[in-house]
């Protein structure tokens, strides 16, 4: 029996991780909590009501999206919150859960 032909399984979670600019990590059980550290060349796209806290250095403002019409047919945010600068953001939801934040 050859085991190249076996499944397996992939994480259903990540607790830590990295990209391009941004290092991040999840903390919490019940209410679930992201945590990240931008170094300030990329920005991050937010809806405004799930920032938890963010440190002074980093800067946040409006993003007008595209397409507001269809956007607003199918009951997609128009604005969107965005990060500017280097800095830590936190976000969580209200719900209790699994949910992904």
């Amino acid at each position: 029996m050859h085991t190249d032909y076996i499944p397996k399984l992939l994480p259903t979670s990540v607790d830590e991780g990295q990209g391009p600019g941004v290092q991040f990590r999840t903390d919490g059980e019940l209410v679930p909590m992201l945590t990240m550290e931008l170094d300030g060349s990329m920005p991050v796209y937010f809806e405004h009501h799930i920032l938890l806290w963010k440190t002074p250095s980093l800067e946040i403002g409006m993003h007008a999206m595209k397409g507001a019409f269809k956007r607003v047919i199918a009951g997609m945010p128009v604005f969107m919150t965005e990060t500017k600068g280097a800095g830590q953001i936190a976000f969580s939801r209200t719900a209790s859960g699994t949910s992904s934040i």
